[in-house]
């Protein structure tokens, strides 16, 4: 029997549909949420083709939380070939269509749980309008020169980035992150930088952050990310990796105190762009970042 599945598809971290970094948010009934397959999950996200798509369904609220303000969600995210365990934009834009969602909030609902494969992300909503979310401190360990995984990424970035771009820095993710590099680089022009994507087919990771320094004194620092193994050239703007290159920061910078207090501005520099406010809590072991949410189209989906 055919189903009816409610969507949005919507663009984190922009004011403007031309920004952020685009997702499909599915709303699934709790008996559609056991009844299909992860099959037909992945053919969604290949059907809708985005940087990401999350289904979405409600669970029981936590047991000893208040209900007037919490409400607890299952969350499961697709590229169009591969499940993800966990992601930051996409996680966005759902806590966003789920504040004004009509049945599945209530005005009252300033906390959102959402249940992913790789962990908790809170969200909540804020006084000006945005949303914040909290991810998992993305945390990760230098590569040592020798490591055969340095080794291979070093040559993958050269014929990616060219000879003009020195490396400083590299780092692999851990735990949930280990399919992450962290790359810190030095080049003149990081939002205009010509990336050869194909050539990172061959480094033994499939998504890479490359992070510099903003020039700009009201910006803590700016990124890209490519990620060509799971079908993402370049990600618009990844809320995940801003959970590694926060931390990073925070020590290489010296931003731990503005990072525990007012939080700081980062711009991932992509084509589309966008723009995150992040905060460190050390103590919890949680980025914060918040943003904008744009919808781009709602409608119905049938499978």
């Amino acid at each position: 029997m055919v189903q009816s599945l409610p969507f949005l598809h919507m663009t984190a971290f922009s004011t403007h549909i031309a920004g952020g970094n685009p997702a499909a948010v599915v709303f699934l009934t709790p008996e559609q949420n056991s009844l299909i397959t992860d099959d037909t999950r992945q053919v969604i996200g290949a059907n809708w083709y985005q940087p990401m798509t999350a289904l979405v369904a409600p669970r029981p609220i936590p047991e000893g939380l208040g209900q007037d303000n919490v409400r607890a969600f299952d969350v499961k995210y697709y590229t169009a070939n591969i499940e993800i365990g966990l992601c930051g934009h996409a996680t966005l834009c759902a806590a966003s269509a789920l504040f004004d969602h009509p049945t599945l909030t209530t005005p009252t609902t300033t906390v959102l749980e959402f249940h992913a494969k790789n962990g908790r992300i809170v969200a909540r909503k804020l006084e000006d309008g945005l949303v914040e979310i909290e991810l998992p401190v993305g945390r990760h360990e230098p590569l040592a020169a020798e490591d055969p995984r340095a080794v291979a990424l070093r040559a993958a970035l050269a014929r990616a980035l060219g000879p003009d771009v020195k490396v400083n820095f590299m780092g692999a993710g851990l735990a949930h992150l280990e399919i992450y590099c962290l790359i810190e680089i030095e080049t003149d022009d990081l939002r205009n930088l010509k990336v050869k994507v194909g050539e990172l087919i061959d480094s033994p990771f499939t998504a890479h952050v490359l992070t510099m320094p903003s020039r700009d004194p009201s910006v803590a620092f700016i990124s890209r990310m490519f990620a060509p193994a799971a079908m993402i050239p370049e990600d618009h703007v990844c809320g995940t990796a801003h959970s590694m290159m926060t931390p990073y920061w925070a020590v290489k910078a010296g931003l731990k105190d503005q990072l525990a207090s007012d939080g700081v501005r980062a711009i991932q520099v992509s084509p589309r762009g966008g723009e995150l406010k992040v905060w460190l809590d050390e103590q919890k072991g949680v980025v914060k970042l918040a943003g904008p949410v744009a919808t781009i189209s709602t409608g119905e989906l049938y499978v």
